[in-house]
């Protein structure tokens, strides 16, 4: 039987590969010549997330778990681990999660998971940042656009 201890074990592996300061982007990928490539780091610690989320879908009582969504959002709104904490942001995107919100919505600005702010904010049923949210409706990615208008559709229907 899996215990939150495991999984607080996942995430200590996932800070140890944080490097201790924020490096650049690498250069973009002849498949994607407008996204930077990834960091060996960053799919590291997107793997562990992923692999905590499937965790997780296996016993969904631990969502609830104050420890480890502490754990879960210090990997979520460190931005030297770029974006590996994206699969983190999926971690905090429930009801039970909201006292995290703040934390979530700091990282509003942080283009390597804006829209990953956004999902866990909507999905997490927290409506207070349609102000921060609002401005991201015209964004140039068409998912985070999208993204932020369901979540300014849910809260603010008037904006």
């Amino acid at each position: 039987c899996i215990r939150d201890r495991d999984i607080l074990e996942l995430v200590e592996t996932a800070v140890s590969q944080i490097p201790e300061e924020i490096l650049p982007d690498l250069p973009p990928t002849k498949d994607l010549p407008n996204v930077p490539g990834w960091h060996s780091f960053e799919w590291t610690i997107w793997e562990i997330g992923e692999s905590i989320r499937n965790l997780l879908k296996k016993h969904p009582s631990l969502r609830k778990d104050h420890e480890l969504q502490d754990a879960f959002l210090a990997v979520a709104v460190d931005r030297r681990a770029k974006r590996g904490r994206q699969s983190f942001f999926f971690l905090l995107g429930y009801k039970a999660c909201s006292r995290c919100a703040d934390g979530v919505a700091r990282q509003l600005d942080d283009p390597h998971v804006t829209g990953h702010a956004v999902k866990a904010l909507r999905k997490m049923d927290v409506g207070d940042f349609t102000g921060q949210v609002c401005g991201l409706t015209d964004h140039p990615t068409t998912w985070i656009r999208n993204e932020a208008r369901k979540y300014v559709a849910k809260y603010d229907p008037n904006a």
